[in-house]
């Protein structure tokens, strides 16, 4: 899981041969890799800087001890509206 400090990435996905299309531009504050973290799946984007960035890393025992079981709902949350975004950004 990480956590852009400063900086600015572009999230990008590729499905079947395709080109890889751009699905989302993350900002400081913004974060990703919380769906292998929390779900035990594998990464589906790939993240890459844009900018310089400072980046903020935690792993699985970092992250629930210190954001708790409760944040996993939020995220889910999240998640869901990620992949709504993606498909949306694919058909349109």
């Amino acid at each position: 899981f990480y956590i852009i400090k400063s900086g600015e990435c572009v999230v990008t996905q590729t499905q079947g041969g395709s080109a890889a299309l751009e699905i989302a531009t993350l900002e400081t504050s913004g974060y990703f890799g919380e769906r292998s973290l929390l779900k035990d799946e594998p990464c589906n984007a790939t993240v890459t800087a844009k900018t310089d960035c400072v980046l903020l890393r935690l792993g699985r025992a970092e992250f629930d001890s210190l954001l708790g079981k409760n944040l996993q709902q939020i995220i889910d949350d999240e998640i869901q509206h990620r992949e709504r975004l993606a498909r949306a950004a694919q058909e349109g």
